[in-house]
């Protein structure tokens, strides 16, 4: 499966990665996970196609790191599952693309099928976050549960 940036030519981002208790290596789920570092409110498009798995809307509430020392994971956990807007989609191949810290306004539902580069909303403030940023992840179910696998972004 070929996948493409999740953003419009031209859109400037770096990749960053979370360190300490937050890296995406502490979590099988998440370890090939990719945070863009892009300015707030920047379009988010769909990496491939497929269709819409699930949606979480809503929510402006978002929490620095720093405001959680002390918490237990499982804690912290609960919270950005509660908090964080996202959007995942299934594909053909029976991967899966996860966006997250979307803004509360989603614009596609669960079951939608969409295309290559369909926008997904806007990258917003949601969820645990020190700074704007699109969390990309794909990944594929196994029987032990959501396993992160590296894939190759390609520039559309």
């Amino acid at each position: 499966m070929e996948y493409r940036v999740p953003f419009r030519e031209g859109v400037v981002y770096r990749e960053a990665k979370p360190t300490g208790q937050f890296a995406h290596e502490n979590f099988p789920e998440a370890r090939y996970a990719i945070d863009f570092v892009v300015d707030l409110d920047t379009e988010v498009l769909a990496a491939a196609e497929g269709k819409v798995f699930s949606v979480q809307r809503g929510s402006t509430t978002h929490f620095r790191p720093q405001d959680l020392i002390g918490m237990d994971i499982e804690e912290i956990k609960k919270l950005a599952n509660k908090h964080t807007n996202y959007v995942c989609i299934e594909h053909p191949d029976g991967t899966f693309t996860e966006y997250l810290h979307l803004g509360p306004d989603v614009p596609v539902s669960e079951g939608q099928d969409v295309e290559s580069g369909k926008p997904l909303g806007y990258t917003g403030q949601s969820g645990v976050m020190s700074e704007s940023h699109l969390h990309f992840n794909a990944f594929k179910l196994t029987e032990g549960g959501i396993r992160s696998i590296p894939v190759n972004l390609c520039e559309k």
